[in-house]
């Protein structure tokens, strides 16, 4: 029943914290969004060239809007993960504050520092997967055939689509990690109390 209860509170506590936001960006990340914003406007003009052979005015300015929509989506996304991973790594180290205090009351953590050490590798893996899917930008291949137009365009949102999964999925994979921690954590008994009490 306590385990259960701890669980539950673990929950509610990720639930707390993925309504509230990432502190502000370091210059670094303003640095590297401004030379994937400069990259985006390079791939765009390269795009208008290839799209001039399409006579369609229609087909192009819809090239040029799922373009703007697949980059826009990725920026968005990789910001939200980032804000999930700040989130995530603030519970780790409330999990790594707790098992010191047991620790230093003479409870035995030893098998709640391996799965801290699992969930700080989960998150560094995570952390750079989106650092990767932040830098990439997406063009659309065309040829200037109207005709393989659309299959190209749909290539192109089928390889964000890929490609945002598996960033997803190791922060999934990260967000497990500290679960199991907590979950290590609040299986050692009297894990909460104080020897001074």
């Amino acid at each position: 029943m306590r385990n259960i209860i701890a669980v539950s509170v673990f929950g509610l506590a990720l639930a707390m914290f993925a309504g509230a936001q990432a502190p502000a960006s370091s210059s670094t990340r303003e640095q590297m969004r401004q030379d994937r914003q400069s990259q985006i406007e390079a791939r765009k003009a390269e795009l208008q060239t290839r799209m001039a052979t399409i006579r369609d005015e229609r087909k192009r300015q819809a090239v040029e809007r799922i373009y703007t929509a697949t980059n826009n989506l990725n920026e968005r996304m990789t910001g939200h993960f980032t804000n999930v991973l700040d989130q995530i790594d603030k519970v780790l180290d409330r999990v790594e504050s707790r098992a010191s205090k047991a620790e230093a009351n003479g409870l035995d953590v030893s098998t709640v520092t391996p799965e801290i050490t699992n969930a700080q590798n989960a998150i560094a893996l995570a952390r750079a997967a989106v650092a990767t899917q932040t830098a990439k930008v997406y063009a659309v291949q065309t040829t200037g055939n109207e005709a393989t137009l659309r299959s190209e365009v749909g290539t192109t949102r089928q390889a964000l689509h890929h490609d945002l999964t598996v960033v997803r999925d190791t922060v999934k994979a990260a967000r497990d990690a500290v679960r199991k921690a907590a979950v290590a954590l609040a299986q050692i008994p009297r894990v909460d109390e104080n020897e001074n009490e």
